[in-house]
Parts: C-alpha cells; sequence; structure tokens
C-alpha cells in the first residue's frame, strides 16, 4: 500500500479537500509541482476511486476538476 499511497499522493488529496482547485492546473500550482506528474497521480487516484474528476469548460477551454467528497479513507484488511 505504501507505492499505492504515497506522501505526495495524500497531499493531493488534502489540498483538493481544503482548497478545491477547479483544475488539475490550478492544483499542480497550489503543490508546487511539474503539472505532468500531478496529472498522472491524479489519474492514478481516479483509477482507484480515491478522487472524481468532473469535466467542464472555462474560458472556451476544457477542464477537468479534481474532487474528494470524503474526510477520511479507512483501510481494513483482514489476515
Amino acid at each position: 500500500m505504501r507505492q499505492t499511497i504515497t506522501h505526495e499522493r495524500v497531499k493531493i488529496l488534502k489540498v483538493i479537500k481544503d482548497k478545491h482547485p477547479q483544475s488539475i492546473y490550478e492544483l499542480a500550482k497550489l503543490l508546487g509541482r511539474n503539472l505532468k506528474n500531478v496529472a498522472d497521480d491524479v489519474h492514478y487516484l481516479a483509477e482507484l476511486g480515491l478522487i472524481e474528476l468532473e469535466k467542464g469548460k472555462s474560458n472556451g477551454r476544457e477542464k477537468t476538476m479534481p474532487v474528494v467528497n470524503y474526510d477520511k479513507i479507512l483501510l481494513e484488511i483482514p489476515v
């Protein structure tokens, strides 16, 4: 799980939840990270179902807005 939910990806989830960026570009700016790396992490987290991606338009440009609709993640692994 440590390879899946890295410190940087948890930070992405927290920034989305707290700051509500209107695009992945804005999220990358808030994080001070490279846009491509943030986009890759966002799409990966969306594949896992941890982020919803809402499509929209602003100023004639298409944007993808990341959304987090929960307050915590609980992981339970029976062994």
